[in-house]
């Protein structure tokens, strides 16, 4: 038979919260100007991960830069939310060239 202190201390940890639920993770975007070697066009975009990012479109898997690769990065710039990102984002999408 299992005495009262004992289902205490066994109920007790999985009645508690999980702390995993209550840590905010910490993602920094990146908002990049990609410039093609080739056409010397520029592609505008943000990511949490440029390298990543930067190997999807030089590798073709990226529809709308597909043909015209490779790119190099000529500007970046970070923001800690992805509403700044998407801000500064559509702000260079936007601007006149």
């Amino acid at each position: 038979m299992v005495g009262v202190a004992q289902l205490v201390s066994l109920s007790w940890p999985l009645s508690r919260p999980c702390q995993a639920r209550k840590r905010k993770i910490v993602v920094d975007y990146t908002v990049y100007i990609l410039r093609s070697i080739k056409t010397k066009r520029l592609y505008i975009g943000f990511t949490s991960d440029i390298k990543r990012r930067l190997l999807e479109h030089n590798g073709g898997k990226v529809l709308s830069t597909r043909n015209r690769g490779p790119y190099e990065i000529i500007y970046t710039e970070t923001a800690s939310l992805r509403q700044e990102a998407l801000k500064r984002e559509r702000y260079f999408k936007n601007m006149k060239r």
